[in-house]
């Protein structure tokens, strides 16, 4: 949310992209100074954005990168029917030649003796398995940055489809032209290809740790990139958005136990309202509540398993 919020509000954002990016992300990193938590505490970050020139309808992708996750492209070239998956970042790992000699210019070590490069103090403290990193302050004068490298590609709506980012977590469990697999080949659209990725990759990590006990974290947001453009339903927007919500009906059901954050059982307003971007509906806040009104039957002020079922099953 604060890379978002900074990077709408970015002097650079409409003439330079990338630099915009490259700024946000070294700031939130510097907002966390004085936090006690980000000291030996940090995050990976990949941010993509999107844009259309309204005057010769060119789509441009932006990515960029902080740490070890991954933006992947989900590509269909020359007609081909398949869905190729194209790494649009590169996983910044501490043993990469660039990295490494960071690293060690700063004074830091790179080793693997844990059976995976981590990044350490000249002394021996720390362990971080990535070179770049929103927080981790202690590694900081070690070669450790906030600093994100930023890729540019132009999009084709007609063969570039998808956009599956995701952590080391699923990456560590599957490849990319799996993930993308999965992602694409859901048929109730990218949603449920993501909820189908992060199962697909609790799967993996059980089958490879011992006991099955051991996983690293699994985070994923997916997307289809032609329906980011679609114009606007014509319909009023209530009714558009009935005809959504039953068209992924059973996604939406799916995805009733993630919606309830606070696991009561029900789903709040605000829980709704967080809810709705992930069916791709991008709607004013009070037709949404209107919405949640129309399926809160009982006036209960949030939304059972039952209610949902009832309106759109």
């Amino acid at each position: 949310r604060e890379v978002g919020s900074r990077l709408e509000q970015h002097p650079a954002l409409s003439a330079d992209p990338s630099t915009a990016l490259r700024e946000v992300c070294i700031a939130v990193d510097s907002s966390l100074e004085g936090e006690s938590y980000a000291i030996i505490s940090g995050t990976t970050a990949v941010v993509c954005l999107c844009r259309k020139n309204a005057a010769n309808d060119v789509v441009t992708l932006y990515v960029a990168n902080v740490g070890d996750s991954r933006c992947v492209l989900g590509t269909r070239p020359n007609g081909n029917p398949l869905i190729k998956a194209e790494e649009l970042t590169e996983d910044q790992k501490p043993d990469l030649p660039a990295e490494r000699a960071r690293i060690v210019a700063s004074g830091g070590d790179v080793n693997s003796d844990s059976g995976q490069p981590r990044v350490f103090t000249g002394d021996g403290r720390g362990g971080l398995a990535m070179a770049r990193s929103i927080g981790d302050h202690f590694l900081a004068p070690y070669g450790v940055t906030a600093e994100p490298e930023v890729s540019v590609r132009q999009l084709n709506l007609d063969c570039d489809l998808f956009l599956c980012i995701a952590s080391d977590g699923v990456w560590d469990a599957l490849d990319s032209q799996a993930a993308m697999d999965i992602v694409s080949t859901a048929e109730r659209g990218p949603t449920q290809g993501c909820m189908r990725l992060v199962e697909a990759a609790k799967m993996r990590w059980k089958e490879m740790s011992y006991r099955g006990e051991t996983r690293d974290d699994i985070t994923a947001i997916c997307a289809c990139i032609p329906r980011l453009f679609e114009k606007p339903a014509t319909l009023p927007i209530i009714d558009a958005l009935r005809l959504d919500l039953c068209e992924y009906g059973v996604r939406l059901i799916e995805l009733f136990q993630m919606w309830d954050e606070d696991g009561d059982g029900t789903i709040s307003r605000k829980e709704f309202r967080q809810a709705m971007p992930a069916l791709g509906l991008k709607v004013p806040k009070p037709e949404i509540d209107k919405l949640f009104d129309t399926f809160d039957s009982d006036c209960s002020g949030s939304i059972t398993i039952d209610e949902l079922r009832e309106h759109l099953l």
